[in-house]
């Protein structure tokens, strides 16, 4: 098998490799340097406020290329259409992604579920312990 670096990104860390097998099969293979990022979400997580001075928007990931490539190929979630914010904040709250995160699960609520509170007109985080799940939360805010 031979591999051909066709090309590689410094800022990001992305290769793109052209790989044959000598029998006419070929395949394309990326790969990416994650480690630093990874470092920066691990240092972020346990030592940094994950929201910016007016405390109006808040930092919740760092998610390398190659991963939003794989949940693309894989899991069918696009990460860069707005249509399916859902389905990868639901990604980024599973355990098995949970290093990708800047932020600290709240003691409280977890990672930010939300619940329509039962007067009805406030939308906030599920408190933990509440016997509300985040899929009855969802059907709550549907109803609405």
């Amino acid at each position: 098998m031979t591999a051909r670096l066709l090309g590689f990104d410094p800022a990001s860390g992305l290769a793109q490799w052209w790989l044959e097998n000598g029998e006419g099969d070929w395949a394309q293979k990326s790969s990416q340097q994650v480690e630093a990022l990874l470092d920066l979400n691990r240092e972020a997580r346990n030592h940094c406020d994950s929201y910016n001075t007016a405390r109006d928007v808040r930092m919740v990931a760092r998610i390398p290329l190659i991963v939003i490539a794989k949940w693309r190929n894989e899991l069918g979630v696009d990460y860069w259409n707005p249509d399916h914010q859902q389905k990868v904040d639901a990604l980024l709250d599973d355990a098995d992604w949970r290093w990708l995160r800047t932020d600290t699960p709240s003691p409280r609520c977890g990672f930010g579920a939300r619940v329509l509170w039962t007067n009805n007109d406030e939308v906030g985080p599920v408190p933990r312990g509440s016997g509300m799940s985040a899929e009855t939360s969802a059907k709550a805010e549907r109803a609405k």
